[in-house]
């Protein structure tokens, strides 16, 4: 295994070497016994690893709690009813609105089933048709490719 193949296998498979496929994990244990620079790599992994994977969501500590819970206890509590909102009142012209697109939607659907019925059958080409292969297939160089022309 060259320090290349080793470098590869250790971003895919991680630095576990337990992880790797049997064959691969003995070539790597023998790079790692002659190569430094492969050592080197292999520890670099590991912290990038530990790093990544070895730590936990952060705690708060106890200090930094208390100063929370003094800050929320010095905010001033408003009654609930002056968070409350007054949500405008819908305008008329809301109603004619809904109104002209639902007549819209209708109608659109409406003459859609109306052009689909009226619309004559089309005809599907069988496989064996040589229409069917030019259209699929593209004309070839013979002339037996066209024959209706």
């Amino acid at each position: 295994m060259t320090l290349d193949d080793f470098l590869d296998r250790l971003d895919r498979l991680g630095p576990e070497l337990a992880a790797w496929p049997i064959a691969e994990r003995v070539a790597a244990n023998e790079l790692l016994q002659r190569d430094p620079e492969a050592r080197r790599q292999k520890r670099h992994a590991e912290r990038v690893e530990r790093t990544l994977h070895g730590s936990g969501p952060a705690q708060p500590d106890a200090d930094l709690r208390r100063r929370i819970e003094a800050i929320a206890r010095n905010v001033p509590q408003e009654p609930a009813s002056a968070t409350v909102v007054p949500l405008p009142a819908r305008a008329p012209r809301h109603r004619a609105w809904a109104m002209a697109t639902a007549a819209s939607l209708a109608a659109s659907v409406l003459l859609g089933f109306v052009v689909g019925l009226s619309e004559p059958a089309v005809e599907v080409m069988a496989d064996d048709d040589p229409m069917f292969s030019t259209l699929l297939l593209g004309p070839d160089d013979s002339d037996e490719a066209l024959p209706w022309l």
